[in-house]
């Protein structure tokens, strides 16, 4: 058996994995701003007395929290996660 194609490969450059997304592009700010805590804070409110569907909460609040739903859902929709799992997903991230 040849060792060429196995040495190849060792002397082949490793390609880096690089992010699919341009983060560069969204708001990074680490701090929410009056609008976006009082989304989430009526989101919270939401799901636990009154609205049991995760997208019905979300679309009460979505121009409120567009800054943290576009990056949350573009990363989803690399992944290829169905709407399902995209709902929960910015679910739990939003309870926290």
């Amino acid at each position: 058996m040849s060792q060429q194609p196995q040495r190849r490969l060792l002397q082949e450059p490793k390609r880096r994995w690089q992010w699919p997304l341009d983060l560069a592009s969204y708001d990074r700010a680490p701090l929410l701003s009056h609008a976006e805590q009082q989304a989430l804070d009526q989101f919270v409110v939401l799901s636990e007395h009154v609205i049991p569907s995760p997208s019905q909460r979300l679309a009460l609040s979505e121009d409120a929290l567009s800054r943290l739903l576009c990056p949350m859902r573009a990363v989803l929709t690399v992944t290829g996660a169905d709407v399902r799992a995209c709902n929960l997903a910015v679910w739990f991230l939003l309870r926290q």
